[in-house]
């Protein structure tokens, strides 16, 4: 089956191993498609804010170094380029990072390649993972558990991934014509990372909080009002942008 007929099936594979099999051809599939520059809907103008904030938020230093994770289409790695920091990307798909490298050039270092089997032991002081679809694979987070760890092994002591996701918050998987994601709860995000300490935070999935409230728009009481919204309004496309921050321990 080609990769162009793979990205709309009748249903999603049930099995972990042909789901992941179908996200990586899929995804690959859908920047062949055109649609590498602006793939998906939350490339939007918000988006320079939402890095700001974050950065903000967790005082991270000009000319730290971070490691995006899936980073697609290179547009967060090149936005934590422009703040300063000394970025490093991966991406399985070649069309991707050839697009990283026509857009943005040489402010990143891109790679190609899997990104659950780089060279890097305890070389970040940050990493981030923005909707990483290799992890819709699993029904719970918790399954993949392997590959979170994989993920902080790349992080120095005492640094912090960023895992983000979108999500409805029912913890139920999607029809195939609306992509077959996977509605993770934060308790189910969180799970991913067992043994790490970690702090979950909610915004609307367009982030346009942070442009408004910047760092301020991570914390409990706006997570509560966005993940009540969500929940009132599941049936109608309504999502939170769930960032979920894991603290790689100081010492052994």
């Amino acid at each position: 089956m080609s990769a162009s007929v793979r990205t709309s099936p009748l249903s999603y594979p049930p099995g972990a191993a042909d789901r992941l099999d179908y996200e990586q051809t899929a995804y690959d599939a859908w920047y062949r498609q055109g649609r590498v520059a602006r793939p998906f809907f939350y490339h939007q103008r918000h988006e320079e804010a939402f890095v700001r904030s974050l950065l903000s938020k967790y005082r991270v230093p000009k000319g730290a170094s971070i490691i995006d994770i899936g980073c697609g289409n290179g547009f967060y790695a090149s936005k934590f380029a422009s703040s300063g920091l000394n970025v490093t990307a991966v991406d399985l798909s070649d069309t991707a990072i050839e697009h990283a490298k026509r857009e943005y050039g040489e402010q990143v270092k891109w790679i190609a390649g899997d990104a659950f089997a780089l060279p890097f032991d305890g070389e970040f002081e940050y990493g981030f993972c923005h909707f990483f679809t290799f992890f819709n694979a699993a029904d719970v987070p918790a399954q993949f558990a392997d590959y979170g760890h994989a993920m902080m092994k790349y992080l120095r002591p005492g640094g912090t991934l960023f895992f983000i996701w979108h999500s409805d918050l029912t913890a139920v998987r999607l029809p195939p014509e609306r992509f077959s994601i996977m509605n993770y709860t934060v308790k189910q995000l969180e799970g991913l990372f067992p043994g790490y300490g970690v702090t979950s935070y909610a915004v609307d999935s367009l982030a346009r909080l942070t442009v408004w409230l910047g760092r301020f728009a991570f914390n409990q009481y706006v997570t509560r009002v966005c993940c009540a919204a969500v929940h009132l309004r599941a049936s109608d496309w309504q999502r939170a942008r769930i960032i979920v921050a894991v603290r790689k321990p100081a010492t052994a």
